[in-house]
């Protein structure tokens, strides 16, 4: 499969492969985008389940953390004093 999806097909091509090689009947057709609903504030809410002396001892060993997103590949470096401040807040809920 991985041999198919690396060579340059058309989305007709991939789809008389994936049904075995019988044509398939289209009813209409639209444009495919690429779309990835991440951003900073997701990339904030993931480090948050690391869990608050976690965060704080990532910030203390760098200035930056880098969360990089594994579907778009979209890199975000969040500063010590956001892991700081996530930190706080997760105590907060807590106690």
């Amino acid at each position: 499969l991985r041999d198919v999806l690396a060579q340059d097909r058309t989305a007709d091509e991939l789809a008389l492969f994936a049904n075995g090689g019988h044509p398939l009947k289209t009813h209409s057709s639209s444009p495919v985008q690429f779309y990835c609903p991440c951003d900073e504030d997701h990339a904030r809410r993931v480090v948050s389940t690391l869990g608050a002396d976690d965060l704080e001892s990532l910030a203390d060993e760098q200035p930056l953390t880098d969360v990089r997103c594994h579907f778009c590949g979209h890199n975000y470096a969040l500063a010590a004093d956001v892991l700081r401040e996530i930190a706080t807040t997760l105590r907060s809920k807590t106690s």
